[in-house]
């Protein structure tokens, strides 16, 4: 009799989710935001990180000191973000057609590009993602057959993860950043992107950079290298750009509104 009820309360469970994964398949994912990816440094400086003629002032060699960390980040980090975050910015904007493995594909043109953002529903409040781009014809460096340029999950659509693939390299997939993210709003979002090869010689593979926004206020950590821990530290106010950075060894520095050296609080 108990194993009789035992079964008939394991069918009924397994009826429960069978029909709870049938609803699920109904409806496409939501789109993780274009936040997650994009790590934005442009309110640092209104010059592209170019201050004309040498217009900073030796009383400015604070703001200077921050100008070329913030300007190595935006030119190693992100660039290269921005591309597919704008892509997932144009999902946004597709309506989405449902496959027949119970995926669905935001797919848009952008000549010579075809770009296919595929998401699949693992459970209530989370997804697995897939961007390919496809280029017809080839370019010179063989770009792109079908090339596998993200992967991800998400949860909720407000926090996840992201594998971004060297598109420098697109006939071998060659992983680029690791990112993880967790986006509450435009205005509040965290960012910690790790290297997953070397990018240069001084910035190392695993070495890492954290992008706080919160409070119209970024915070920029730069790990370099993950053997020697040793970080910098760039924060500044969104809208006055007055900010600090802390070095290496700990020693800080910081700046007023018109960028003129200050002594830190």
């Amino acid at each position: 009799m108990k194993t009789s009820c035992l079964l008939a309360c394991l069918l009924a469970l397994s009826a429960c989710k069978k029909d709870e994964d049938a609803t699920l398949a109904e409806s496409a994912p939501s789109l993780p935001p274009s936040g997650s990816l994009s790590l934005d440094v442009s309110s640092f400086s209104d010059s592209g990180f170019q201050e004309p003629g040498g217009a900073l002032t030796a009383a400015q060699s604070n703001y200077a000191l921050g100008l070329v960390v913030v300007g190595l980040i935006n030119t190693s980090v992100a660039t290269v973000l921005t591309p597919p975050s704008r892509a997932i910015g144009a999902a946004l904007t597709q309506t989405p057609t449902k496959n027949a493995d119970a995926t669905w594909t935001f797919a848009y043109t952008s000549s010579p590009f075809v770009v296919e953002l595929t998401g699949k529903i693992l459970s209530a409040d989370s997804a697995q993602w897939t961007m390919v781009v496809d280029r017809s014809p080839a370019d010179s460096n063989g770009c792109c057959s079908n090339y596998t340029w993200l992967e991800g999950t998400t949860q909720a659509a407000k926090s996840g993860s992201w594998t971004i693939n060297d598109a420098r390299t697109p006939t071998a997939t060659s992983k680029l950043f690791a990112v993880d993210w967790e986006v509450s709003s435009d205005t509040d979002r965290q960012l910690t992107i790790t290297a997953e090869q070397d990018l240069s010689a001084d910035f190392k593979e695993g070495g890492t950079v954290s992008y706080i926004l919160k409070d119209n206020q970024i915070k920029l950590t730069v790990i370099d290298d993950p053997v020697a821990q040793a970080s910098v530290v760039v924060v500044w106010d969104v809208s006055t750009r007055s900010g600090s950075l802390k070095g290496k060894s700990g020693a800080k520095v910081c700046w007023d509104s018109d960028k003129n050296n200050v002594t830190c609080s």
